[in-house]
């Protein structure tokens, strides 16, 4: 009993220091005056009415940068679409030269129609590379460059193949120095180049690597034999594969035969010089010279031709 009473007592004290203090009441703890709240929203409204601004200014600075970079593209392009209607139609960009060098096989007017360019035809407008590609296709013409000369020329550089013989396959057709089949020989072609046979046609369809060797051994031999000094007195005429015997040569007018064989073509032709040299000095005409002898490569034989074995014997 004694503590209730006290802790009654204590309540009417706390109460009446209470209203000691004039009759007004303290704030709670954690409320905010009126005024406070009303002075932060203004300061609110204001920072949103400048970042708005803010973001418009920028906005507005973005849309003109868009606008001035839009109206340059539009005049770039425009300006290109007027030089390029200047450059592809203008008569001062039309081709006046067209030269043409390296050709002989191939005739200027060949060569240009397959081009397909002409003095008149716009400078910028000519294709060079569908140009090369169509010149390619003439079986004399191995390369051929096409370049524009500005403001109005045109140059068309022709490399033509070099014809190192004709091959026999039915039909005679020429043979570059690469061992390339180029063209079936037609009137105004050169006739006057060796004839290589012993090489069928069936077998370029059915074995055409190997075909290719064999063409190939016989180029080799014929760059050989045109290198040496007997060439020019005693050209060669015909030279023959066979698969067995090797290379047979048949040289100046009269065919003079001499059988090679395989390999070792440069001590051979050296044999070859010095029999031929004997024979001319004592005015003897051979007409079979062998130097394919297997076991003795040093062996040469040799028959005089028909007319001066008669003679010898008469």
């Amino acid at each position: 009993m004694n503590l209730g009473t006290s802790a009654l007592a204590d309540s009417a004290d706390q109460k009446r220091e209470t209203f000691s203090t004039g009759g007004k009441l303290a704030p709670p703890a954690g409320r905010i005056d009126r005024a406070t709240v009303a002075n932060r929203r203004k300061k609110d409204r204001a920072e949103q009415r400048r970042v708005a601004g803010a973001f418009a200014r920028r906005a507005s600075l973005a849309a003109a940068k868009a606008t001035a970079v839009l109206a340059g593209i539009v005049a770039i392009a425009g300006a290109v679409r007027y030089v390029h209607r200047f450059a592809t139609t203008s008569p001062s960009l039309a081709i006046t030269t067209l030269s043409i060098v390296g050709n002989d096989r191939a005739t200027e007017l060949e060569i240009r129609t397959l081009a397909g360019i002409a003095e008149g035809d716009n400078f910028f407008r000519t294709d060079t590379e569908a140009a090369e590609r169509q010149l390619r296709s003439h079986p004399w013409i191995a390369d051929v460059s096409v370049s524009r000369s500005f403001p109005q020329g045109v140059e068309i550089s022709v490399l033509e193949r070099k014809a190192a013989a004709l091959v026999d396959l039915g039909g005679l057709y020429l043979v570059d120095r690469g061992g390339e089949l180029f063209k079936k020989v037609a009137t105004g072609d050169p006739f006057d180049l060796p004839v290589v046979t012993g090489l069928p046609r069936e077998e370029w369809s059915a074995r055409p690597k190997e075909a290719r060797e064999k063409l190939g051994e016989v180029l080799d031999a014929l760059e050989v034999y045109s290198g040496r000094m007997l060439a020019g007195s005693r050209p060669l005429s015909e030279i023959h594969f066979d698969e067995a015997e090797g290379l047979t040569l048949y040289l100046g007018e009269r065919g003079m035969a001499v059988k090679l064989g395989r390999g070792d073509l440069e001590r051979k032709l050296e044999r070859l010089e010095r029999v031929i040299a004997v024979a001319s000095r004592r005015g003897e005409e051979l007409e079979l010279v062998r130097l394919d002898h297997r076991t003795r490569p040093g062996w040469v034989a040799a028959r005089l031709a028909e007319g001066e074995a008669q003679k010898k014997g008469g």
